[in-house]
């Protein structure tokens, strides 16, 4: 099972206690705004509370969404940056491109019979 839909039931499976308890919950209740003041059922206000966090939540992610998608693109254009300025420091040299090479110093077999 994928994380996506992990937590998709996670988050359903909350909803359904927020709905829950919101109904066994539905008595009216005052609620007072800095000046406003008015009436309205429990339920009503866990529900729009609910709904506000997740709104949040939501907003929130998806700013971190779209900065992780920007850091991305600037990374991969740094890349490509770097890629061209290593082809270009390899076409100035007389070795082979280091994406050709072992890794592993190159020797020749005299130089072990003469016994260097």
């Amino acid at each position: 099972m994928q994380k996506s839909q992990v937590l998709f039931i996670v988050g359903l499976i909350f909803a359904i206690l927020i709905s829950v308890f919101a109904l066994t919950n539905a008595k009216p209740v005052g609620i007072n705004l800095l000046f406003y003041e008015f009436t309205a059922s429990q339920a009503l206000i866990i529900f729009v509370s609910a709904a506000l966090g997740a709104v949040i939540v939501a907003t929130l992610g998806t700013v971190r969404y779209i900065r992780r998608v920007n850091e991305i693109r600037r990374l991969k254009k740094e890349i490509d940056v770097l890629k061209k300025e290593v082809s270009f420091l390899e076409s100035l040299t007389e070795e082979a491109p280091l994406s050709q090479k072992t890794g592993y110093p190159q020797f020749d077999e005299r130089d072990f019979e003469a016994g260097k």
